[in-house]
């Protein structure tokens, strides 16, 4: 039913915009003619968290890995789970020394806390429940962290992501990222430069990820500092809004 009626939407508009490569796949997949789809990611305002303080006392513990997002499946927090267990079974990971904090709710909430008992992990996590956006609260627990984890990927019901707001605002902050290749994703963060980036459910390499971040601050350092540069002078939305306005004025 959808398809249909998407179909019919491709035959009559003039373009579609499309916020990734990956998203202008779909599109195609869908119906819509590849001469009609413009790629273009409208952007998020990085203003709101470029002023973040990353001179904190870096040597304070524990390192906090965040995470903010709604508690569904395409957004991997089981996947964290697993690659924290992983890195406990090993031994490189300690409980003093790291703490993963997971800002949201959703549907999963109850069966992520029981998992992470199951896995005898809970010690290392924090489910600090929704914060409202862009409050004292919301701003602070960003500049806290110490890396962003946002490990999407695609659920059994094949849903996925565009680009994930949060990780653009992490960008801004200054925040070094681990994720994955998945959806958009790739197309704003180049693997080693502005972040991690490993294959969807692939767990151990998750977990080389976390462990590689957790034992080198220069890393988490350059990372952060690219990751800034590219949000604040690439994916800003003012940049977005100058660049849709053009898109705009070809149809007028």
């Amino acid at each position: 039913m959808g398809k249909r009626i998407l179909r019919e939407a491709f035959n009559s508009a003039n373009y579609c915009i499309a916020m990734s490569p990956d998203m202008k796949q779909d599109l195609v997949k869908l119906g819509c003619s590849e001469n009609k789809i413009i790629v273009h990611y409208f952007g998020c305002n990085t203003n709101q968290f470029n002023h973040m303080n990353r001179l904190r006392n870096k040597n304070s513990k524990p390192l906090i890995f965040l995470t903010i997002a709604s508690l569904i499946e395409k957004k991997g927090h089981k996947n964290i789970l697993c690659a924290i267990k992983h890195l406990k079974d090993r031994g490189k990971i300690n409980e003093s020394q790291t703490i993963f904090n997971f800002v949201g709710d959703g549907p999963l909430s109850e069966k992520l806390i029981n998992l992470a008992k199951e896995m005898n992990i809970q010690n290392y996590i924090q489910f600090l429940g929704p914060i409202d956006y862009l409050t004292p609260r919301y701003l602070d627990t960003i500049e806290n962290a110490d890396v962003f984890i946002h490990p999407s990927i695609i659920s059994h019901n094949g849903e996925k992501e565009g680009i994930p707001t949060s990780i653009i605002e992490a960008m801004a902050s200054g925040l070094p990222i681990i994720s994955t290749y998945h959806a958009g994703i790739p197309y704003v963060i180049d693997d080693s430069r502005e972040g991690l980036l490993v294959q969807e459910n692939d767990i151990e390499a998750l977990a080389e990820a976390i462990y590689r971040l957790m034992v080198d601050p220069k890393l988490r350092a350059s990372l952060g500092k690219n990751g800034q540069q590219k949000a604040v002078n690439e994916l800003d939305i003012t940049i977005g809004t100058t660049r849709l306005e053009e898109i705009y004025d070809t149809l007028l």
